[in-house]
């Protein structure tokens, strides 16, 4: 039996790539739990992430199975500028392979050639754990993220 071993790709996105990007942002949003979604603002965002930054796709036979948006943003207190994750996800049909670890190896290097450094947060409500846990294995942790206030609306799931 001649089996063929299929392996993940990750390339970076193009225009082109909007409305598959789009897609997966919602897929990511329903799994989230978090806010409302406007669609106008998700296309927007990418539109950002892809003219000031980059946004990661990997592949896994001819099929995106997850995706990193980068964006070069300066940190309030200085003029440095650094890449950060506006949104990383993984389909369920994904998380079971190295895509993670290829699409945080493949922004590193994105970072390193920027020669600014990458921060990519654990945001959400789903997994914390596991996701923190996998996060400071891959990278130096920074602490925390708490959520208070009025989370009636906010929190849905």
């Amino acid at each position: 039996i001649n089996m063929a071993i299929t392996s993940e790709k990750v390339v970076q996105a193009t225009g082109r790539d909007i409305p598959l990007i789009v897609n997966l942002l919602v897929d990511m949003y329903h799994e989230a739990g978090m806010g409302r979604l406007v669609l106008e603002k998700v296309e927007k965002t990418v539109k950002l992430c892809l003219e000031k930054g980059a946004i990661i796709l990997i592949e896994k036979d001819n099929k995106v199975i997850g995706l990193m948006g980068l964006r070069i943003t300066e940190l309030w207190w200085c003029y440095d500028q650094v890449f950060m994750d506006q949104f990383t996800y993984v389909a369920p049909e994904g998380r079971k392979s190295r895509a993670i670890h290829k699409l945080v190896k493949f922004a590193d290097g994105l970072a390193k050639q920027a020669r600014m450094p990458l921060i990519i947060a654990n945001f959400g409500v789903k997994d914390t754990e596991r996701k923190s846990k996998l996060y400071k294995r891959l990278g130096r942790d920074l602490g925390s993220t708490i959520l208070l206030g009025d989370t009636k609306e906010f929190l849905w799931s």
